[in-house]
């Protein structure tokens, strides 16, 4: 075996295999995120292959050492190149789709428009490549994340746009999107407690205090117990939180966490609140 770079080359039964990884363990047993991986590592290289029926129609795909290069065709080194090759041109395609997504300095910005007004079939399935192996990653930290959240009980009692939030919020911290997290749960604060406070008394509080409106409404919903303290001190936080991530660095993925986890906690309580606007028996034990 010949290890180039960040990958191997192996002869291995008549074949002429390149990878990154060795194999892949069962499909059944291992996590799909690192099954996929290795399915879009092995395309990626060329390690695959179509069966089609008597129609042409595509039936199986093989893919990995069955379909690697007969050794009798190709030798170690070519493969090598041609691995090296693929492995750079996804780097490449990965710099200039970061540039269409943040910008570039200004002298490039000729050579990229030129790259993208002249992208040829291939350019588009490198791009493609390169976001699908940004979406094994997602999936990746989806799995360690996703069922340490519970189902909050707040549909056809919370607004459209409070559950809409809830769902946003939660999907930017899972992909990854540490200052869109922290913003929407400020906006979901906000939206939550627009639908339990008095519009006219936000009014009046605003005036009186000289405060930011979402100051006010959670200092009117601690007055008026649609809060407590505890709980108006977690939306203060966040309030904060969500000020920081729009006007200041970038929360850290511990900071987001937190954030999102007590913003969950906040809004499920308020929508636990009973018609009369006491708080049901199950919210009153986890309340303070």
């Amino acid at each position: 075996m010949a290890k180039t770079g960040e990958f191997h080359v192996a002869t291995v039964e008549g074949k002429v295999w390149a990878f990154l990884r060795p194999s892949c363990e069962d499909p059944g047993e291992a996590p799909l995120h690192e099954v996929l991986w290795w399915v879009l590592e092995q395309l990626n290289l060329g390690n695959w292959h179509v069966t089609c029926d008597h129609n042409g129609r595509g039936t199986s795909l093989i893919i990995g050492l069955s379909a690697a290069a007969d050794a009798d065709d190709t030798s170690v080194e070519e493969v090598a190149d041609n691995t090296r090759r693929r492995l750079f041109v996804l780097n490449i395609v990965g710099l200039f789709a970061k540039g269409r997504e943040e910008g570039v300095e200004p002298q490039y910005s000729d050579t990229a428009e030129e790259v993208r007004m002249t992208a040829t079939d291939a350019a588009y399935t490198n791009t493609e490549f390169h976001y699908a192996f940004e979406l094994v990653n997602v999936l990746q930290r989806i799995r360690e994340n996703s069922f340490v959240f519970t189902a909050p009980p707040i549909k056809s009692i919370a607004g459209s746009d409070v559950v809409a939030l809830v769902k946003e919020a939660t999907r930017a911290y899972l992909f990854g999107l540490r200052r869109s997290c922290v913003s929407l749960c400020r906006a979901l604060i906000e939206a939550a407690l627009r639908e339990r406070v008095d519009l006219g008394e936000l009014l009046t509080e605003r005036i009186q205090s000289k405060n930011g409106e979402v100051e006010c409404l959670i200092n009117v919903a601690a007055r008026r117990r649609i809060l407590t303290r505890k709980l108006s001190g977690l939306a203060h936080g966040i309030r904060i939180a969500g000020n920081r991530a729009l006007h200041g660095a970038e929360p850290t993925d511990s900071e987001a966490w937190a954030v999102l986890l007590d913003t969950r906690a906040v809004v499920e309580l308020v929508y636990s609140q009973s018609p009369d606007g006491g708080l049901t028996r199950a919210a009153a034990d986890g309340r303070e």
